[in-house]
């Protein structure tokens, strides 16, 4: 019998939808990070399966965790389109690993195991769009919201449940909400530009909240800036614009300074400070305008 560990968003209904196709899980495992260290070992403690899947989840940092459940499992399949050190899965002879970085979770799942239903095949293709930030695509607005009423959906229903809910869209119950959160959206992201919630230094835009972010950061880039920066409780989401003026080189240089090591994406990434006090927030907020400047002067 087979568990799946996966991520918590979009990516990871995505996962479910597909992988159900082929497969019948006894457990479903999700995590938000923060809860990282508990559910892998939830898994190790409880889980009674032969084989695990794990889609969409990073264990770059992690490493000692995976090989725990390296160790417990006869077989693991390991999907994932996260940075990774050279040479990570060098240690994992066993476990098979399909892994591609130009693609999310659910476009692996879905090719990999060749689902055939033109119906997933499609939403599979969206989910791509609004994961790995393909901008330019006419879908992305359109899923830049489907994914703020998955989390909505996910404040009364579990993952797997949310996940049939997107892929089933009741469109008369979508329309009521969207225009109902459009206005709302309006009118508050205006009210964190009045009480300085979002501040401009530079190319570069620090928003001290979670709330709206991704509608904040669309604007702000295509208004010029390079890089946006969400705060909240002390965790700290960078995204740089695609089009940025830094090489690979460079991003790679940033997210080593910043976090310590390869984790997220080339222009996405999440790392916590130790306290999320106001002091140690501004300090970090100028230690990150301060390693922006270093990686430039890189050649």
């Amino acid at each position: 019998m087979y568990s799946l560990m996966t991520h918590n968003d979009l990516d990871a209904c995505g996962c479910i939808l597909n992988l159900e196709q082929k497969v019948k899980f006894t457990n479903i495992y999700s995590t938000g990070y923060y809860d990282f260290d508990t559910v892998v070992n939830d898994i190790l403690f409880n889980c009674k399966d032969d084989y695990l899947i794990i889609a969409d989840v990073c264990f770059s940092q992690k490493k000692e965790l995976l090989l725990k459940l390296y160790n417990k499992f006869k077989k693991i399949i390991f999907i994932d389109h996260h940075l990774y050190p050279e040479n990570f899965f060098n240690d994992f002879p066993n476990m098979k690993v399909i892994y591609d970085t130009s693609k999310c979770a659910t476009l692996l799942c879905n090719e990999h195991f060749q689902i055939l239903d033109p119906k997933l095949k499609e939403f599979s293709e969206r989910v791509n769009v609004y994961d790995i930030w393909v901008s330019e695509d006419k879908r992305f607005t359109k899923m830049l919201y489907l994914n703020e009423y998955f989390w909505q959906l996910r404040k009364t229903l579990s993952l797997r449940d949310s996940a049939l809910k997107i892929l089933n869209l009741d469109k008369n119950e979508y329309s009521e909400w969207l225009t109902k959160y459009i206005t709302e959206k309006e009118n508050t992201i205006k009210k964190f530009r009045e009480e300085g919630i979002i501040q401009n230094i530079g190319d570069l835009t620090f928003v001290l909240t979670r709330q709206y972010f991704n509608f904040i950061l669309v604007e702000e880039m295509q208004n010029g800036k390079e890089f946006v920066v969400a705060i909240n409780k002390g965790v700290f989401g960078v995204r740089i614009k695609s089009s940025s003026s830094l090489s690979k080189l460079q991003k790679d240089k940033l997210r080593e300074l910043l976090t310590g090591g390869q984790q997220g994406h080339e222009n996405c990434f999440t790392y916590k400070i130790e306290s999320s006090d106001f002091e140690s927030v501004r300090n970090e907020m100028k230690r990150i305008c301060e390693c922006i400047e270093t990686v430039r002067s890189l050649n």
